[in-house]
């Protein structure tokens, strides 16, 4: 805009100073201001259509390590911006009531498998006491046939008669009572889950659960990459509903475009962009848009709120992602780097060269 606008002064120079060939009067300024000013607006509006430009901006996801597991920090093993693999040991968490906690389980563990093989000699138990019961009960019927043939006689008295009776009560009830015993047995040992005793198996499952969490004291990086912003100290209390650290990965890097909407037409995706970054200054390259991202925060309503100003009044630009050439030195693509980026349609035509200069000069300004 600048250029367009030097040329058009020199030219109003040459014609109404140098060369005087239009005498400077109040008329010919109005009207070289109002020519210069639609000259203006129309340049302008031709490269925000024809070759839009935006800024650039390389982001990418820092992960919240949370751990697993509350506890106190007994080891910090990693140092603020310096790289790390992954799997490497980040901290440690206090282990000593975790590794309680299993060996309490352990026990149960034993106690319940030992319970398990007391049922089979408690339903063994029932079930001889259930023989003995039947055998006594037959003798009572026999014994009690006697007394009442005895009593036909007239050789047994009705005391006797009515003690065998009640013996044979006693004995059935005795035996009901071995009976239900044995149910109930029965019951705890068909109580099972996968083929497993279902006291045997609660106490494996929360075995299971604790020597996971006994794992989950030692917290490791997810990926290759770098902590940032370190604070955690060795004697803090990490807690599993609060971030410990800041992780940044090295993979899942990206470049996103900001750009006016009116030049939305032009961005699809595999449409070239030069891109110039602050990193590189005095250079530049060219990539491809990868997809024009659908929705920014200025357009969406919360569900159970009511809609903001900002909300409702939108905004007047839009975002791409741009392919992130990984033959970049790395010192570039660092979170946060920014730079300029600037569009050239096929339609451009003489647009074109005001267009390329302007992002050279854009190139050229990052030294400063």
């Amino acid at each position: 805009m600048l250029i367009v606008l030097s040329i058009y002064g020199v030219l109003v120079y040459l014609i109404f100073g140098r060369f005087k060939l239009l005498p400077w009067s109040t008329s010919w300024k109005s009207a070289v201001a109002t020519l210069g000013l639609i000259i203006a607006l129309v340049v302008l509006g031709a490269l925000n259509y024809l070759t839009p430009s935006g800024t650039v901006t390389i982001h990418g996801a820092a992960i919240s390590v949370t751990p697993n597991v509350s506890g106190t920090v007994v080891e910090l093993n990693v140092a603020p911006n310096l790289p790390v693999k992954k799997g490497d040991l980040l901290f440690k968490i206090d282990q000593v009531p975790f590794e309680a906690e299993v060996r309490r389980l352990e026990a149960s563990l034993v106690e319940a498998k030992s319970g398990e093989a007391g049922l089979q000699a408690e339903l063994e138990s029932a079930l001889s006491e259930i023989q003995r019961l039947e055998a006594q009960l037959e003798f009572g019927f026999q014994r009690r046939d006697d007394v009442v043939e005895l009593a036909e006689r007239g050789a047994a008295t009705g005391f006797r008669m009515q003690e065998s009776i009640s013996t044979i009560e006693q004995t059935e009830a005795s035996l009901r009572s071995a009976q239900a015993v044995k149910r109930g047995v029965e019951i705890r040992i068909g109580s099972r889950i996968g083929g497993v005793n279902s006291a045997v198996a609660q106490v494996e499952q929360a075995l299971v659960s604790a020597r996971w969490k006994l794992e989950q004291t030692i917290v490791r990086a997810p990926s290759d990459g770098v902590v940032t912003a370190l604070t955690l100290r060795a004697g803090d209390r990490a807690n599993q509903f609060s971030s410990s650290l800041s992780f940044v990965p090295d993979e899942d890097l990206a470049m996103t475009g900001v750009f006016s909407q009116s030049g939305a037409h032009a961005f699809q995706p595999g449409s070239v962009v030069l891109v110039a970054l602050r990193t590189l200054p005095g250079t530049s390259f060219t990539t491809k848009v990868e997809a024009v991202i659908p929705a920014t925060s200025e357009g969406t309503l919360s569900p159970g709120s009511l809609p903001s100003i900002g909300q409702l009044l939108g905004t007047k630009h839009f975002a791409v992602r741009l392919v992130l050439p990984q033959d970049l030195p790395d010192y570039t693509k660092r979170l946060g780097t920014s730079g300029a980026a600037t569009l050239i349609t096929d339609e451009a035509g003489p647009v074109e060269a005001l267009a390329r200069i302007l992002f050279w000069l854009r190139v050229q300004f990052n030294y400063l």
